[in-house]
């Protein structure tokens, strides 16, 4: 699966020929879609640029050049800040507010049963994820015997509980 950011162009907006919206996304039908509810079929939304990576820090810089490129031109931009200011990330500030502010706050009567609900039929794992478990499935397990004690187990969880540290050591 290739991991695409792709930056976009919307121009028509209020039927001016002069104002302009540059953003991201990964899936640009969707953020077309959008686009088009927000502001009405008029408008016209192209793509500009790609970038073969989801990390901010490789598309950001992109996206601001963009804003600032369309300005220079003399065309006014939409745009609320100089890009890359979307709710993607919050601060870490924001983040334990939004936290506190949920501390000791009752769930909905039927929130386990509705979760349940809302989760029925999708599917736990992506295909990749699904893909990795079975690597890490298809090793077996080194299994391995105290000396001690005689109990077998899993290495991982041996070294840590037998050997040098198992209550039966003399």
């Amino acid at each position: 699966m290739i991991n695409i950011t792709y930056i976009y162009l919307i121009t028509g907006i209020n039927n001016s020929p002069y104002k302009v919206y540059i953003g991201k996304t990964k899936t640009p039908k969707l953020r077309k879609n959008h686009h088009v509810q927000k502001y009405g079929h008029d408008i016209e939304y192209s793509i500009i640029d790609e970038i073969y990576s989801l990390e901010r820090c490789d598309w950001e810089p992109l996206e601001s050049y963009w804003i600032e490129q369309f300005k220079s031109w003399g065309f006014e931009t939409m745009n609320k800040n100089k890009g890359g200011g979307g709710p993607e990330y919050k601060s870490l500030e924001s983040k334990i507010k939004q936290s506190n502010s949920l501390v000791g706050r009752p769930k909905p009567p039927n929130h386990g049963y509705n979760v349940s609900l809302a989760n029925k039929g999708k599917p736990k794992h992506s295909e990749e994820s699904k893909r990795i478990i079975a690597m890490k499935n298809s090793h077996p397990q080194i299994i391995v015997e105290c000396p001690h004690c005689n109990k077998k187990g899993g290495i991982t969880a041996m070294k840590h509980w037998h050997f040098k540290n198992c209550k039966q050591r003399q």
